[in-house]
């Protein structure tokens, strides 16, 4: 057998073993324990399971392949510790089995109780699948949305009551005909609710229905969320989480459907409402993942920056791998899994644990453990949890994965030979985003689908990690002086930072369509594609910086969280009646003083002597030497002597010109900003270059005139903002 050229960068083999991590659990809370490798043993409060959340049967009318033969590859072949069944919420033509329904066809509820239940049961009191979790959920038709994977859970694995809300939830949230549901069932449904299955707003009832009667056994997880563009818009799912935040907590970012010529299927017509939208684009996959959790910044940041919790799963989608000449996705636990801390047996265990949001997602076994953990202190929160720090406090973020020996990839494709790729982490980007409050409906931040604070603060390579007794490589990061609500993620990837095609500054790009005639060329042409760009993308962790303001007059003061930020720094100091005096002006010693604590310029033994040296007060002196010396603040020349006016009022143009020279090795903009003030004509000459820089940086703003006013004399709110932002710039 002979593998492409482009594979041969992926068959470095990885001696490791695939033992995955133990850990303790808290539905919310994320408390950690010892990690150990589960071949030999587990945590008594929990352990690591793989499941799939996205599956079909021959009773969806699209898919081919019978129950068992699909629970057989997902349990004996792939594994998997749990399944979550998801048909079509439609009418089926057919049973478990492939066979024509007499009379049909039939809503699919019913067939789940007729068929689908019953022959679970059937196989497991026959001894398979001992220790496995199966659920009967099913994929609604979200009125005038896209597909939402939906499951009721009970205490009793399929419960007839669980059946019957099913059997309710698909008379009252479809339009199926009310001939096919039983009588008595309708008359009691049509006094407890009306039927909704038209509008957004139906949409809205029915996700009120699950948390009015199953706020706690049910959940709605969004399928394929970018698959047609403007079917789920950012507004729309917060709308949901706001409405049910313990039931609408998911999206399904790691898409399935992956051996389709575009992956996931992505391919439908863009938005023809919108002239601006690119069709190439906006309903495509990136790496094999959703618009929406791939692209830095977007949809799903916007929503992790909110603080809510709305975690990413994987899964298969599967109907079929390959028929014919077509072709559709991966067998369960084949390519995609969703790796999910749980703490007891069966799905509701399951489903406390997906809720918790410590889990992750793979795709091509890229790795198979997982440790992401932020420390304070004693103080420890692992994936969905939430981490509790006082403002300045160092954090620590510690990183610990695996990768097992081989994946299962095949060449050729469905030949059963494996190809013997060990998949290899080429680097892990460390993601953190600012956490600011929820958008409320009806203002511009409820539409707005980006986060522009997101940022990849780090990446990291082999050479970067170290490998433990147990095998994990380890990565330690530390965060320095925390002083903002953030939340940290993680995204690993076995390709490099620029490969064409793939990745532009370690950035996935949009995955190529598979156009080749011959049916057996393009299939294996599509499972190349799909195993050479393989990621892994963990849920957050969310850190919530406690500010402890110690003055008395800034609780409703716009620079707030400026002022704190730096006299949490020692930077600056309030005066003795605990005032801060937010609008009290700068002199230019303050100001020097304020930089040089900002920079943490050391002093140095060279003397400077001023004209005016008496009028220099004894705090500032030294401050004002190491300023003067580091080159970010001049005298005054007059009469043949140096003064440096100590207690002159500092002016926004002379501000900007020291900060200026603090970032004198940043490479800062300059991209024409000061043409929009009208009073651009008063900056000093020496000013104009440097404020340029520092406008076009974002680390000082106009007026809301348009106006810059180079001239007016700083305050010290204003001070405490561009020491910040200047924090910010220069890392």
């Amino acid at each position: 057998m002979v593998l492409s050229t482009k594979w041969s960068r992926l068959l470095t083999m990885v001696p490791l073993s695939i033992g995955i991590l133990a850990a303790a659990i808290a539905p919310v809370k994320v408390y950690a324990a010892p990690n150990v490798n589960v071949a030999t043993s587990q945590s008594a409060e929990g352990r690591w399971t793989t499941g799939d959340l996205h599956v079909h049967t021959f009773e969806s009318n699209d898919a081919q392949t019978g129950l068992e033969t699909v629970l057989d590859q997902a349990f004996d072949k792939y594994n998997l510790d749990w399944v979550a069944l998801t048909d079509h919420l439609r009418l089926s033509e057919r049973d478990d089995e492939g066979e024509k329904i007499e009379g049909g066809p039939i809503p699919f509820s019913q067939g789940m109780n007729e068929y689908q239940v019953p022959k679970i049961k059937e196989l497991q009191e026959q001894g398979k699948y001992e220790g496995k979790t199966i659920f009967s959920g099913f994929e609604w038709d979200m009125p005038t949305h896209e597909h939402v994977g939906v499951g009721i859970v009970s205490d009793e694995a399929h419960s007839e009551e669980a059946l019957k809300a099913a059997n309710q939830f698909e008379y009252l949230f479809t339009n199926r005909d009310a001939s096919l549901f039983d009588p008595l069932d309708v008359a009691k449904w049509e006094k407890e609710d009306d039927r909704a299955y038209e509008t957004h707003e139906d949409a809205l009832q029915a996700v009120e229905w699950l948390k009015t009667n199953y706020p706690n056994t049910s959940y709605a997880i969004l399928n394929h969320p970018s698959r047609i563009v403007g079917k789920y818009t950012i507004s729309d799912i917060r709308e949901f989480n706001d409405l049910a935040p313990n039931i609408m907590f998911g999206l399904e970012g790691m898409i399935g459907n992956q051996m389709e010529p575009d992956r996931g299927g992505y391919n439908t017509e863009y938005d023809k409402t919108n002239p601006s939208a690119d069709s190439k684009s906006q309903n495509r996959s990136y790496g094999g993942v959703d618009a929406m959790v791939a692209k830095l910044g977007g949809e799903w940041d916007a929503l992790l920056g909110e603080g809510r919790h709305i975690w990413n799963y994987a899964n298969s989608d599967y109907h079929f791998k390959t028929i014919g000449t077509n072709s559709s996705g991966y067998l369960p636990g084949e390519y995609a899994k969703n790796y999910v801390f749980v703490e007891g047996e069966g799905m509701q265990a399951v489903l406390d644990g997906m809720r918790s949001g410590k889990s992750f997602a793979v795709n091509g076994d890229l790795i198979d453990a997982l440790d992401f953990s932020a420390s304070e202190g004693s103080e420890k929160e692992e994936m969905g949890g939430e981490l509790e720090v006082s403002q300045g406090d160092d954090l620590t973020l510690t990183i610990r994965f695996k990768s097992p020996e081989t994946n299962h990839y095949e060449n050729p494709v469905n030949s059963g030979v494996s190809a013997n790729v060990a998949p290899k982490v080429d680097h892990i980007d460390l993601i953190a985003g600012d956490i600011t409050e929820k958008a409320k409906p009806g203002t511009d931040a409820y539409n707005k689908a980006t986060n522009d604070s997101t940022k990849v603060i780090a990446s990291f390579t082999e050479k970067d990690w170290t490998t433990d007794a147990e095998g994990y490589h380890v990565i330690k990061y530390d965060m320095k002086d925390m002083n903002k609500d953030q939340y940290f993620r993680l995204r690993g990837t076995n390709l490099g930072m620029n490969v064409p095609g793939e990745t532009v500054n370690g950035e996935p790009q949009l995955d190529p369509k598979i156009e080749i005639e011959d049916a057996e060329e393009r299939f294996n042409a599509i499972n190349d594609r799909n195993y050479e760009d393989l990621w892994f993308y963990s849920n957050p962790i969310f850190v919530d910086v406690q500010e402890e303001s110690k003055f008395t007059d800034i609780d409703t003061h716009w620079a707030k969280e400026y002022i704190n930020n730096l006299a949490a720094k020692n930077v600056i100091q309030g005066f003795p009646d605990q005032s801060f005096r937010p609008e009290q002006t700068v002199t230019r010693a303050e100001f020097a003083s304020m930089l040089v604590k900002t920079m943490d310029v050391k002093t140095t033994s060279k003397s400077i002597t001023f004209a005016d040296e008496s009028d220099i007060p004894a705090w500032a002196k030294s401050d004002i030497t190491a300023a003067v010396n580091a080159g970010l603040i001049q005298g005054y020349e007059e009469h043949g002597k140096t003064y440096f006016k100590p207690n002159q009022k500092i002016t926004r143009a002379e501000m900007s010109v020291m900060i200026f020279n603090a970032l004198k090795d940043t490479n800062l903009p300059s991209d024409g900003e000061l043409e929009r003030f009208k009073d651009a004509d008063k900056i000093p000459n020496y000013a104009k270059s440097p404020m340029e820089s520092i406008v076009s940086a974002g680390i000082m703003n106009g007026y809301s005139d348009e106006t810059i006013r180079p001239a007016r004399t700083a305050t010290r709110a204003e001070a405490a903002k561009m020491l910040i932002q200047y924090l910010e710039i220069s890392g």
